[in-house]
């Protein structure tokens, strides 16, 4: 029987080690991120309404939340060439829009 003295135990999330050591980790938001990307990679740009229904977000800011994963803890899940297949993805999309803007 159990002392009822003692308090429960707290449930602490999977990676609170890892915070504790000072290790940043990948949240799930930021791998499906670049797991999107990478699906889409091939086909050189990303159909909106995938990304609308995936995410809830307009390709912009996709594009810049995929920018900012790939300059946190992701990039060392990653091989070295898909980063920086990744990372010219995002920056040819960044130019796109841009030239969008400017026509407009």
């Amino acid at each position: 029987m159990r002392n009822d003295k003692r308090p429960l135990p707290t449930r602490r999330p999977l990676n609170h080690l890892a915070r504790r050591r000072g290790i940043a980790t990948v949240s799930r938001e930021e791998h499906a991120l670049v797991q999107f990307a990478l699906t889409w990679l091939p086909f050189g740009n990303i159909a909106n309404e995938y990304l609308w229904v995936e995410f809830g977000m307009t390709p912009s800011r996709y594009v810049d939340r995929l920018a900012e994963a790939l300059e946190g803890p992701v990039r060392r899940t990653l091989h070295p060439e898909t980063l920086q297949e990744l990372k010219r993805f995002v920056s040819q999309q960044i130019i796109d829009r841009r030239r969008r803007n400017h026509q407009h």
